[in-house]
């Protein structure tokens, strides 16, 4: 395999606007160097009225750059190492397989609505610490930011609602373990407000973050996942009896189908880097759906192959705005297959709904065929 050519550095979006970045060790390179920016709140501002909303979004992880960021992530970051994420295994496993207990005497089923989807949400409220009775609410508000996200030029009020109720029951749970605190990473939040490390927004905005961007990746990734596999039969039924092991498989499903499709990063200052100019204040869109299928990093990219370099997807990202959360969701991706695997039959898909969008994109709808998978 030769070098990314250099013309991957200079395309453009239709529109002009976006530096498009589509191989894969420029994707690596350019989302891990210090003078490429995260800039969310510049891209959504335009959408945002609400002074609340817009400065949680100032303050937020996904926004902040620089010694800030560098600081806030080092106050959790033990929260998000691959052990501490081992605490998400056990819920995950119980309700994947509460979920097919319901599902496995119906001949069919929608995995987006009735299994991915109240799947991860139950994993993540639990890992961040909200009460059962919440879960349903916090779920809907996720969804309503989910769906208005995919065309915000016309749904950004509704984007904007779905926000301030999670920052609203995020201040609400904060408070509440001032008072009673728990093992969980909530309590974690109150503590650092309480000793002055954490403003209480910055504290609001992790936990709106993670709640966000811990489930909507996550839910859409798993839909992806079990569409693609699908259509690897022989690795389905390996793996239902525990002749492959999800963790290879969830990596490779990852790169082929991510659920990330493309980041938008700002320039924050100027640079050259292999004789391409980059400008203070150019915007760059990160394709990781081109960078993951790269035809000089990858042999046939587009299938599913366990002897590729599972290091090599840039699905999470790269440099300092790596996903905090890719370890939960790596547990929660490897617990829902296994136990889809173990319980059913190869399905067919009766109905596909593709989703849209260039940044998170999972089905709208998936019907699969449900059969029990018979003992051995």
């Amino acid at each position: 395999m030769g070098t990314t050519p250099l013309a991957s550095l200079t395309k453009r979006t239709d529109d002009g606007f976006f530096r498009l970045i589509d191989g894969q060790r420029e994707a690596s390179h350019l989302l891990g160097e210090p003078r490429v920016h995260a800039a969310l709140a510049d891209f959504l501002r335009p959408f945002l009225t609400d002074p609340t909303a817009r400065r949680a979004i100032e303050e937020s992880l996904l926004n902040l750059n620089g010694p800030e960021h560098r600081r806030q992530r080092g106050l959790i970051a033990k929260e998000f190492t691959p052990r501490a994420a081992e605490r998400v295994r056990p819920i995950s496993h119980d309700t994947a397989h509460h979920l097919l207990d319901e599902l496995i005497n119906r001949a069919e089923c929608d995995v987006v609505g009735e299994f991915s989807w109240p799947y991860v949400t139950a994993g993540i409220c639990d890992f961040v610490g909200f009460d059962i009775e919440d879960v349903d609410a916090i779920s809907a508000s996720i969804h309503q930011i989910a769906t208005a996200s995919e065309s915000l030029g016309t749904r950004g009020p509704e984007f904007e609602a779905g926000l301030i109720r999670l920052l609203d029951f995020s201040t609400t749970a904060l408070a509440a373990r001032r008072d009673r605190p728990r093992n969980d990473f909530l309590s974690t939040l109150a503590q650092l407000v309480a000793d002055g490390s954490l403003t209480e927004m910055s504290a609001v905005s992790l936990s709106t973050g993670l709640l966000s961007a811990g489930h909507e990746p996550t839910s859409k990734q798993l839909s992806n996942s079990i569409e693609v596999l699908v259509g690897y039969p022989d690795l389905w039924e390996a793996m239902g009896a525990g002749e492959v092991a999800a963790k290879p498989v969830v990596e490779e499903l990852l790169r082929v189908r991510s659920a990330n499709r493309g980041v938008h990063r700002r320039i924050a200052e100027d640079f050259e880097w292999r004789g391409a100019q980059f400008t203070q204040g150019e915007w760059l869109r990160v394709d990781i759906d081109a960078a993951n299928h790269d035809p000089t990093r990858f042999d046939d990219p587009s299938e599913v192959n366990l002897e590729t370099n599972p290091a090599a997807h840039v699905s999470f990202g790269r440099g300092a705005h790596i996903c905090l959360g890719a370890a939960v969701a790596r547990v929660q991706l490897q617990e829902a297959l296994t136990a889809v695997t173990q319980r059913l039959e190869v399905p067919e898909i009766l109905e596909f709904v593709p989703g849209t969008g260039e940044g998170l994109v999972g089905p709208r709808l998936l019907r699969i065929s449900v059969r029990s998978r018979r003992p051995a």
